[in-house]
Parts: C-alpha cells; sequence; structure tokens
C-alpha cells in the first residue's frame, strides 16, 4: 500500500510493521519498529488481568474446598471416636455397679480389684469425652454434668454407693444416649454445611 509516498509492509509472521520513507539524498531509509497485533495495550492489559482474576478466583474456590474437606473429615472422625468412648463408657459404668455389688455380697478383694477395675477405665473415658467437648454449648454442658454426676456416683469415697442399683446408672447412662443423639445430629448437620459455597 503506497500512502504519500510512505510505504507500509506488515509482516504478519514477525507482527512487525516495515515503514519506508523516501529521504532527498538517499534512496529509502526503513524503520522497523513492533506493534501490538489488532489489539492496543489497555485490550491486553484487561485480556490478562481478567485471566489473571478468574485463576485466583478459581485458585480461592480450591482452598476453601481443601479446608472445607479437612474440617469435615475431622469433624466426622471426633463424632465416631465420641460414639466410641461413648458406648464404652456405658460399658464401664455398669460393670464397676455389678463388681461393687458383687464385693459387698462376698467381701472378695479379687472382686473389688474389678471394681476399682471398672471405675478406672470409666474415670478415664469420662475424661477423655469432656476434652471432646465444647464448653460453650447447652447439649455438651448438660453431657459434662451427667458425667460427673455418674462419676461421684461410683466412687468408691461415696457413702452411699452400696444403695445404688444398675437401674439408678442406666437411667443417667440412658440420659447420656439421648443427649448424645442431639449433639451428633447438630454436628452432623454442621458437617454437611461446611461443603455448600
Amino acid at each position: 500500500m503506497v500512502i504519500d509516498k510512505i510505504q507500509i509492509i506488515k509482516d504478519t509472521i514477525n507482527n512487525y510493521k516495515v515503514i519506508s520513507v523516501p529521504l532527498k539524498n538517499a534512496s529509502y531509509k526503513i524503520i522497523i519498529n513492533q506493534f501490538p497485533s489488532e489489539t492496543s495495550i489497555g485490550e491486553k492489559i484487561l485480556e490478562n488481568s481478567l485471566t489473571i482474576i478468574i485463576a485466583l478466583i478459581a485458585g480461592l474456590v480450591a482452598l476453601y474446598q481443601v479446608k472445607s474437606n479437612i474440617v469435615s473429615t475431622a469433624r466426622i472422625k471426633w463424632i465416631e471416636t465420641l460414639k466410641e468412648d461413648i458406648s464404652n463408657l456405658y460399658n464401664y459404668a455398669l460393670s464397676a455397679v455389678f463388681f461393687y455389688s458383687e464385693y459387698i455380697n462376698e467381701t472378695d478383694n479379687d472382686i473389688y480389684l474389678k471394681y476399682l477395675e471398672a471405675h478406672s477405665k470409666f474415670y478415664v473415658l469420662s475424661n477423655r469425652i469432656k476434652m471432646q467437648l465444647n464448653i460453650k454449648e447447652t447439649k455438651h454442658n448438660d453431657l459434662n454434668t451427667i458425667l460427673d454426676e455418674i462419676d461421684s456416683m461410683l466412687d468408691s469415697s461415696n457413702k452411699q454407693l452400696k444403695n445404688i442399683t444398675q437401674e439408678n446408672v442406666e437411667e443417667k447412662l440412658r440420659e447420656i444416649v439421648i443427649i448424645s443423639r442431639d449433639i451428633f445430629k447438630i454436628e452432623w448437620e454442621k458437617s454437611k454445611k461446611i461443603f455448600k459455597i
């Protein structure tokens, strides 16, 4: 294309424009400048900015999902551990009452040692459960209170221990089961909500 004796040649492969200009005492002088292709610099910046923003958003969503998965997995593991501890606690509480009532009837030291072992395991599990509870939540506090009540019922220093029956302890244990179900339901719902974006 010739415009007022200035010739512009476009090199589409290398994205150059070659401009030839006639001079008085010489032939043509060639000036080579690199220009962006048909899009302007502003359009290129906008295009690259959008790509970066989309990549950042995708990265943040992926990070949120990974965090959600980790939190949800930990919450589910905590629920399973708590369930197992409560079921074992039930067994040790009833065993402690049984062995103590047998000890009163027979005054056999081996049976008393079995009572102490069952009560000790109950006590350890009770404390383990308490450490998993959130004292800011009402149901958790209720569970903590019942655990303390059962522990004081089963304690050998309790003068009323000889009058405590399996039914007394089972009543408290049933309360634990009811409260635990509520806790598990609430925590499971929280776990399901974590996945929602």
